[in-house]
């Protein structure tokens, strides 16, 4: 309750808690979906006669290393910016997860679904709880892709947190200038 009471009263706590439950509401029902999207509904590159569980495995591999360098990059990039440009990196970032992710959700073509899933990330258990049955519904009742769009969906209002984080961040710089 003491957590509680403290954060009730700081907009930007309060920003970073909204923000963190949208990433577990949507990290929940792509972290159980996108292989099944693979399987069902896009397949695998027959050229390379490998096994599912090979690709899944290379995919992963895959998107580990990607997600080493990208978070080196940003981690340099963001060493080097203010505090306003960070959050601003940070709004596009998400930004250019909630496009890949609707767009990985709507492919129908191995590469482009391939692509779209190396651009993902994934973030916090409480939206998990909370998305998971959700979304799994929607995937059981509806299809595969749509609940993946509806993860995507789900996320796109971080990208107005963000934005309002940016305001609240202008306003602390034009008090203290």
């Amino acid at each position: 309750m003491e957590g509680v009471k403290f954060i009730r009263g700081k907009s930007v706590l309060m920003l970073m808690m909204a923000i963190s439950l949208l990433y577990g509401l949507y990290i929940e029902g792509f972290d159980r979906l996108w292989t099944a999207h693979f399987l069902t509904d896009i397949g695998f590159l027959t050229a390379v006669n490998t096994k599912p569980v090979v690709w899944i495995g290379i995919i992963n591999g895959s998107a580990m290393l990607l997600s080493i360098l990208a978070v080196e990059y940003i981690k340099r990039r963001m060493e080097k910016t203010r505090e306003l440009e960070r959050v601003f990196i940070l709004a596009l970032i998400n930004v250019f997860m909630v496009i890949s992710m609707i767009l990985f959700g709507l492919s129908r073509n191995f590469s482009m679904a391939l692509f779209m899933y190396l651009t993902y990330g994934q973030i916090d258990a409480l939206g998990q709880i909370i998305g998971g049955p959700i979304i799994g519904l929607i995937a059981l009742k509806i299809s595969i892709p749509t609940a993946i769009v509806a993860s995507g969906i789900i996320l796109s209002p971080v990208i107005v947190l963000f934005i309002y984080g940016v305001r609240l961040t202008r306003k602390k710089f034009m008090v203290w200038q």
